[in-house]
């Protein structure tokens, strides 16, 4: 080879090299931006919200935060990939290789609400592979169908069940007011109410961290996000008061003109909560709404109208009483005075310590009628005392209609095979409903 043809030669590899790491170059990132600083503290005497944006319950499939080196974790769920169907079913093939998506047939969607992979990863559940539909004629091919506790559709029961299929019992309702339709002996797989003990867990409401931006699968309760417990714990114990937020003016939301507030329209109960209600109203005026009451409200869906146009701005305390008391059974009641700006005075079978904040609440169970009265008055007659009931918002938020993230969860993670020989029987032994003792009361009454 020649001088020039070796010249030509290195001159061509050097700019061959050259063109190469050009392609490949990775520009530099920029280092991450500071975390940001935690919120004011409340009248400077606590922090008022956990700066992290993730919740923190045991158990949760969720894996830990990262170290603090770690880039910051993403606060966005991730979207189903292009391409994946989220309604309709056409085109899917559960358990398939076409497709990762869990199939859910719903046979009674009346009290069953229907959503889609997109809206359960836009929610930030741990798993959003699901596909929800009430085509009933998609049963068989589903990997869970739902049937709802009064469901009776014994036509559209699928007539052949594969080996992998989940049977799922849902229900909202207290043991005394559950009239199961169904009652086929090791028929259900997962049971999907308001009770703890449940396959799967649907509470009315939950309180999230105000920063949480990801759910894990269970609904959580509110000790479970440790961090932010703590630091409300800490304001309470501080004697704060919602009066000590220096970002906002609560003293027109801490005064209402009128005492206690009730819509119902069960007017006979088992909980005999009328009865407590009727001797109550000897020594505090209790404004009565619905048919059971002398008072009109707009019936709008979960009320919202009435809460925010009429009981929230008048109203200090809302009656928030169950029509059973039943184990876990703790209804819309107490999640709409909550959500809508009053607090609730509970009555109840449910733990209300174990799945409310401390000082968010009056629980009547304990107290005469006559008791509740003079702590009422007290409570409304203070607005920095009253104003420690309504502490919990600046660190938690009302979650009404927790999505189906378990559901999901569970379809993709749990292989295990159980059934419930009888499920009503089930439900009677973990409702453990009791009588209410009301010993205070006259005999004639």
């Amino acid at each position: 080879m020649n001088v020039k043809a070796l010249l030509l030669a290195v001159l061509g590899a050097s700019l061959l090299a050259l063109l190469h790491l050009r392609h490949y170059e990775t520009p530099r990132r920029p280092l991450p931006p500071p975390a940001a600083a935690p919120r004011l503290a409340t009248g400077g005497r606590g922090v008022v919200a956990d700066p992290s944006r993730r919740l923190e319950p045991p158990g949760s499939p969720r894996p830990p935060p990262p170290a603090p080196e770690d880039p910051p974790p993403r606060l966005s769920p991730p979207l189903p990939p292009e391409g994946y169907s989220t309604g309709g079913g056409e085109g899917v093939q559960p358990g398939g290789k076409a497709s990762p998506l869990k199939k859910v047939v719903v046979l009674f969607k009346k009290f069953f609400s229907l959503t889609n992979s997109s809206v359960l990863a836009s929610r930030g559940c741990p798993e959003w592979r699901c596909l929800f539909t009430s085509n009933a004629s998609e049963a068989e091919s589903a990997d869970a169908v739902v049937f709802h506790a009064k469901f009776s559709g014994s036509r559209s029961v699928p007539r052949r069940r594969h080996a992998h299929q989940r049977y799922i019992w849902v229900n909202r309702e207290a043991p005394p007011n559950t009239r199961s339709l169904m009652r086929r002996r090791n028929f259900f797989n997962w049971t999907y109410t308001y009770h703890s003990s449940s396959d799967l867990f649907s509470p009315i409401g939950v309180l999230l961290p105000i920063e949480a931006e990801e759910l894990p699968a269970r609904a959580p309760t509110p000790g479970e996000s440790r961090t932010t417990f703590l630091k409300y714990k800490q304001d309470l114990e501080a004697g704060v008061s919602l009066e000590d937020d220096p970002r906002k003016n609560w003293s027109r939301f801490l005064r209402r003109p009128r005492l206690a507030a009730w819509v119902v329209s069960h007017c006979r109960t088992n909980s005999r909560r009328e009865t407590y209600v009727r001797e109550l109203r000897k020594y505090v005026p209790v404004s009565v709404y619905g048919r059971c009451g002398w008072m009109g409200c707009p019936k709008t869906s979960r009320n919202r109208v009435c809460f925010v146009k009429v009981l929230a701005p008048n109203y200090s305390f809302y009656l928030s009483f169950e029509n059973s008391i039943c184990a876990d059974y703790m209804t819309e009641k107490v999640w709409n005075a909550m959500k809508y700006g009053l607090v609730p005075v509970v009555y109840g079978g449910a733990n209300y310590s174990a799945l409310l904040p401390p000082n968010s609440y009056i629980d009547a169970n304990n107290l005469k009628p006559e008791d509740l009265a003079r702590l009422l008055k007290s409570i409304a007659a203070s607005p920095r005392d009253y104003g420690r009931y309504h502490l919990w918002r600046l660190y938690w938020k009302v979650i009404q209609a927790w999505p189906h993230c378990e559901l999901c969860y569970k379809l993709h993670n749990d292989h295990s095979f159980t059934s419930y020989p009888e499920v009503k029987a089930w439900w009677n032994a973990v409702g453990n409903c009791r009588r209410p003792t009301m010993s205070y009361l006259p005999v004639s009454s």
